[in-house]
């Protein structure tokens, strides 16, 4: 079953990434897992019954948010009957929250709504739609505005293409297959101290491609402009793309304060669904680490 972690605060930008993601859940036979995060004192969880009696606001807060939940649950389920939807809320750290949320119930997918920001300000205080591109072990597709039906036919994958990003395109793959996607792999050719050779980076290029084989449409494109993300955004602009694809190191702290992190650039200045892959998580994971014909021989002996 392919899970899917919307948190919401019941915004009208969260209420764009639950429409997209329960029209994914629909293609995908899979289920919903709706999280929103209360304000309560940090000390809520460990107070007993008799001692939150003395906090009625709060409770009263707490009550109404899980009302609000379940209204939403049952409007969920009058127009998408086959698909299962868990909803729950908690306290604490709205970050940490997520995070160990998609771990422990091995959610496959968190579609995440975001304002965005600009100038000064991101890089002061950032988002959190930001953070959890970095932080999550799993895809996060990020929403901006109402994306009316999702098809994700036309599907850019901006890259430099190097040999170690296989496994994040890999997982592109694996989730358009669900779709009728035309994947358009795209490399920006910017002035810049040092770069690959542009015809090293169209070798490269048709190695990804190859991977598509048959079931994939991929065609190969270069673009130039004065940054990545400009090239980036005239490509998406030009040619209706629906969806932008990119693979994150999940930086943290000084490495991202020094290097940056085009993919978190990406997700806050394009207006286009965002799909970020953190290429950490997926190497550090068991299934990638344990070769296909070690699975196989496992199986046969439990079997």
């Amino acid at each position: 079953m392919f899970k899917i972690l919307v948190p919401t605060d019941f915004s009208p930008c969260a209420t764009y990434a639950m429409d997209a993601a329960l029209q994914i859940a629909v293609k995908l036979h899979g289920e919903i897992h709706l999280y929103h995060r209360t304000d309560v004192p940090s000390n809520w969880s460990e107070l007993n019954e008799k001692e939150k009696q003395c906090y009625p606001k709060i409770k009263m807060d707490i009550a109404n948010i899980q009302t609000r939940l379940n209204i939403l649950e049952e409007q969920i389920a009058e127009k998408y009957e086959e698909v299962k939807i868990v909803s729950s809320f908690s306290y604490g750290h709205l970050l940490n929250n997520i995070v160990s949320y998609a771990e422990a119930y091995e959610i496959d997918l968190i579609v995440m709504g975001s304002h965005g920001a600009s100038g000064l300000s991101e890089w002061l205080i950032g988002s959190n739609t930001q953070k959890i591109v970095r932080l999550a072990h799993c895809p996060v597709l990020t929403i901006k505005k109402a994306v009316g039906n999702i098809d994700f036919k036309h599907i850019v994958f901006a890259s430099n293409f190097d040999e170690n990003l296989k496994p994040a395109f890999r997982k592109l793959l694996d989730f358009v297959r669900h779709f009728d996607a035309h994947i358009h792999l795209l490399t920006i050719d910017t002035p810049s101290f040092y770069r690959e050779p542009q015809y090293a980076v169209r070798k490269s290029m048709e190695s990804f491609k190859a991977m598509c084989r048959d079931k994939v449409k991929c065609t190969l494109h270069e673009e130039s402009g004065n940054s990545e993300l400009k090239g980036l955004a005239n490509f998406v602009a030009q040619n209706d793309i629906e969806m932008v694809a990119m693979a994150t190191h999940g930086r943290k702290y000084l490495a991202r304060a020094i290097m940056g992190s085009m993919a978190e650039m990406v997700v806050n200045h394009l207006e286009v669904p965002v799909l970020t892959i953190n290429l950490q998580s997926i190497l550090e994971h068991p299934e990638y680490q344990t070769p296909p014909f070690i699975k196989k021989e496992i199986q046969r002996i439990k079997a």
